[in-house]
This record gives C-alpha cells, structure tokens and sequence, in this order.
C-alpha cells in the first residue's frame, strides 16, 4: 500500500504443498498470492471503515468491549479537546467524498452508512466468506493425482469404501497421505474397507509420468476388514531419485474371494510418495531411534540493538515492539505489547544485561498429554492433532516508534480478535468439509491432505500481518498523533514432525539436561527493522522442549 516503509523481505518461492523441505532457520515469508492480497485488502478496507465511522460519531456512543470501535473511541476520548476535534473532522470529510473516492480508501464499503457500522450484524458475510474459501482453495495440492481425483464430477468417481493412510506416530494420532523422502524407506500403512465382498486386499503402487517403473508393483496388503503392513521402498524403488521429482502412487483395492478374486469395489484414495534429491546438507549428528516427541516450541526475541535513531523530534527513540504467531491450523496467539526502550540511543542494545534475556517469547504445544477432564486453561495453546506433518509456523513482527496518542498495542489486539471471530468458523467448515468428503478421514484423525498443514497457517499469518501493516500506516494519516509504525517483519519456520529425532536433524544444538532429558536450540538468526530514519536489529531463535516418551 503507498506509505509503507517496511525494507523488503528477500525474494522466495512460494511454499508448495508436494515440494517442502525442513530447516530450523526461519525464512522470511513468502509474498502475497492474488487471492491472499484480495483478501487482506478487505479486511483493511472493513477496519478503515469501522475506525473512520467511530471517529465521525459521538463519543456517548456504545460499543461492545475490546471491539475495533471501542479501542478507537478510547484513543479519542485520551485526546485533548482540540485532537478528538480534528480527528472528527478528518473523518467525517472521508465520507463527504463522492462515492468513486471513498472506494479508494473503504473499497466495497464506500456508500455504507456510517453509523451501519455500529449495528452491523454478526452474520458471516458471504462476500467475505467467498474470499476466504478462494484463499482456502487456491492452497490445495494443484499437481497430485489427488487433486485432479477432487475435481472429477462426483457421477464419474464412486466414493471410496476402502481407506488407506501411512502411520507416523501412533501414540500422537498422527498420519498422513503424502510423504516427500529422498532415499527409500521403510512406511507402516493402515487401511480398512467397507465393501461387503470383500475378502481380502492387494496394494498396488504407479509411478507418474517420468517416474523410473517399480520394481514390485503389487502385493498382500492381508485379509478384510483391515489391518496394518509395513512397505521397505528399498525394496520397490530406484536406490537414488532422479534428478526431477517424481510421485508414487499407492493404493489399496479390496478383492473378492475366490478362483476369480475381483475387486471387490473401488480402490482407496492414493497414498503419495515424492522422491526428489535434497537440496539440504544434512549435519554429522547421531541420531538415536527413539526419542520420543517433543511437545513444545518457543519462539524467543533475545535482544534488540539500535544502529541508528529514527527522524523522530525526540532526542532518543521510544521504542515498542508486538506481534503474533500462527499456527498451522490457523490459530493465531498474540505476543503483547512491550516497551523495548523509552530511551533507545544509536550503539545501544536492550536488555543491555545478558541476564535478562531473551527478553520476549511465545510458547505453543504440538500436543497436549493433560488427561481427559482436566482444566487446559493453564496450559499454552495447542495446535489441531488433525493437521499433518510437515507443519508451517508463521511469526509476525512490529516495531513502532511511540507518540501521544498510542493506540499500537491495543488496535493490534483488537484487530487480532476480530478477524479469528470470522475466520475461525470458515475454517473449521473448510476442514470439517476435507474430512466429510471421505477424503481418507474415517479411519484416522489426520486430515491427509498434501501439504495442509504448511499452508493454512501460512496464509493466515501472511494475511492478518499484510492487513495490519496497512492499517497501521493508515492509522497514522488519520491520528496525526498515534503511534509511529517503523518496520514489520513475517517469517516462516518449516518443521518435519513433532519427533525429537526428527528436529535433533536440524541445524541447531542439542541440550543434555537432568534425568535423560534434552531440548533444541535453533541457531540465533537477525532481522533487520528500518523506517522512518532509524534502523534496528533484533536476534530471534527457537527452543523445542518438553520432550516425552509415553503418554
């Protein structure tokens, strides 16, 4: 949007849900898709309107608490005389505008009345709601099998009564329909079938178009009604992957008994399998077999360092620092404001004493192992057990330098809890609708969708973080004297699985601690935060923890 002064974040490739490769670094976030950006702009659209149609109406206007309009009517009411005054005026000039100019700053809501704003229903709104789904359906898997099977019209496809699905970690219901691998390994599948006749089932496994010929391409998967086996592709695939990537395809199909043994129905939905060469340089550590889980990650900010003041008028900055972290089933925790320095001079870094840091973090479980029937409220959020591995986790960054009027921190949340209102629903149909669909969800809690679980968080994130830049700079024409915005940073940290041997895998440390225990430390990476003048560095790292065996 014009105005904005965040540094560009480096150029990277959009994350694809057949092609995904671990790393403990965080990378910077990828940008914006069309529908992504469509999306973003409403949702600022909708908040100008919001803020400038409180800013235009009386202050003994009511409105709920912790709403969009209530955090604005707070700020002008913190104002002087003359400050709400102006502020009125400026607002109410915006929808003075001809219609054709108010959508140059209110988009599909130029023309709405102002005080529509204050009684505008809870309703989901289907203009909103059709954005969302686009977003949502732009971010399934586009060159699978598995797709083109989606988008086949329901009379030429019968619905699937056998179901298959790979077994990562049983004791954390965790299972998945597709797998990226780089050398042959050994798969445990689980599938069961509903087909009357059936006696019995064969696995088949297809290779796609390029791909080397299996060197087995069926087998006994055993007898009806299901059952669990275990496949060694060493047995079935090329040794090396080819230099392009490649899928294969696996199938179960129940068959009758008998001379004749026919398929007994149709055959499960596909197991894939992406064999491609690693573009990561694996580290020289020793991984045991098992290790357990690791139940927790942190995500820390270790200290902050001023390399030049910002233009402000002041002799030394007034720095505040908040943000938000998604999770990969779009769930979004907000960090909180904190005031980093009130007095942040050039050479400086906060906290200055090494004991005090890190001096921020957020803490999330993968899993949670509370007993049925126990309060969770104590405990860190958690993430949806029905998400598969690999998993993507966004982290949004905001720096500001601080003026009378505020409003940094408040607006934030606000906003934050406004926009999970209306997108938490949407999402929970979209998935509940993955799994109705009999997308191999009736025999397991995964939703084994390829790739789902390193995109939905990731557009949540990219979304929410794009809409409150805008805004925030947006915020600063209409209150002359609100918080400054300096820089806003997304980064993106891709992890394989909640499996200790797993995460050990990754560029980091490895923690001995008492009683056998072990936690990882990420190495520390920094970012680089600049605008209005000044220019600042912020070191970040993250911590897997809470290792455990059983539960």
């Amino acid at each position: 949007p014009p105005g904005r002064t965040a540094a560009p974040l480096a150029d990277t490739s959009r994350l694809q849900a057949v092609r995904w490769t671990p790393r403990s670094t965080l990378t910077p976030g990828p940008k914006l898709t069309p529908a992504q950006q469509d999306l973003a702009d409403d949702i600022v659209n909708e908040l100008r309107h919001e803020i400038a149609s409180t800013a235009a109406s009386p202050l003994t206007a009511q409105y709920p608490e912790g709403s969009i309009q209530r955090v604005t009517q707070q700020r002008i009411l913190a104002r002087n005389a003359p400050s709400r005054e102006a502020a009125r005026v400026k607002a109410q000039a915006l929808f003075d505008r001809p219609e054709a100019q108010q959508r140059q700053v209110f988009g599909r809501f130029a023309g709405v009345d102002p005080n529509a704003a204050r009684v505008r229903s809870d309703a989901v709104d289907p203009v909103f709601k059709a954005k969302v789904q686009k977003v949502l359906d732009e971010d399934q898997p586009v060159n699978s099998e598995l797709a083109q099977q989606l988008k086949a019209p329901s009379a030429n496809l019968p619905k699937p009564r056998t179901y298959a699905e790979m077994i990562l970690s049983k004791e954390l219901s965790q299972y998945a329909m597709h797998l990226t691998i780089n050398e042959p390994q050994k798969i445990r599948i689980r599938w069961n079938t509903e087909e009357e006749d059936a006696s019995y089932a064969v696995w088949t496994i297809q290779g796609s178009v390029g791909a080397p010929a299996p060197k087995i391409a069926k087998g006994n998967a055993g007898s009806a009604p299901g059952g669990e086996f275990t496949l060694d592709l060493a047995d079935i695939l090329p040794p090396a992957p080819p230099d392009n990537s490649v899928s294969y395809f696996i199938r179960i199909q129940p068959m009758t008994s008998g001379r004749s043994s026919d398929p007994a129905g149709p055959a499960s939905l596909p197991i894939t399998i992406t064999y491609e060469k690693s573009t990561y340089v694996q580290p020289a550590i020793k991984i045991e077999d098992n290790l357990g889980h690791y139940q927790a990650l942190s995500f820390y900010v270790d200290k902050i360092k001023c390399l030049d003041e910002t233009n402000e008028a002041a002799d030394s900055d007034h720095i505040l620092f908040d943000g938000f972290y998604t999770l990969a089933d779009g769930g979004v925790e907000h960090f909180g404001l904190w005031t980093v320095s009130d007095d942040f001079d050039k050479g400086e870094v906060e906290p200055d004493d090494p004991d005090d840091r890190p001096v921020r973090q957020g803490t999330f479980f993968f899993f949670n192992t509370t007993p049925a029937g126990v309060n969770l409220l104590s405990q860190p959020p958690t993430d949806n057990h029905r998400i598969p591995w690999p998993r993507t986790y966004t982290f949004n960054l905001f720096m500001a330098e601080r003026d009378p009027g505020g409003g940094f921190g408040e607006f934030m949340e606000a906003v934050i809890q406004k926009l999970l209102d209306k997108l938490e629903p949407i999402i929970k149909d979209h998935l509940d609708g993955l799994i109705g669909a009999g997308i191999g969800g009736a025999i397991g809690s995964a939703i084994p969708i390829p790739g789902l679980g390193t995109l939905i968080g990731v557009a949540v994130g990219a979304i929410l973080g794009e809409a409150l830049g805008a805004l925030f700079d947006w915020l600063k024409e209409l209150f002359t004297d609100s918080d400054n915005p300096l820089d806003d940073k997304r980064v993106e940290l891709n992890l394989p699985s909640s499996s200790a041997a797993e995460i050990h895998k990754l560029p980091g440390t490895v923690k001995s601690l008492p009683n056998g225990k072990t936690e990882f430390i990420s190495p520390t990476q920094t970012l680089t935060f600049q605008g209005l003048g000044g220019k600042y560095e912020v070191d970040v790292f993250w911590r897997a923890h809470k290792r455990v065996m059983d539960y």
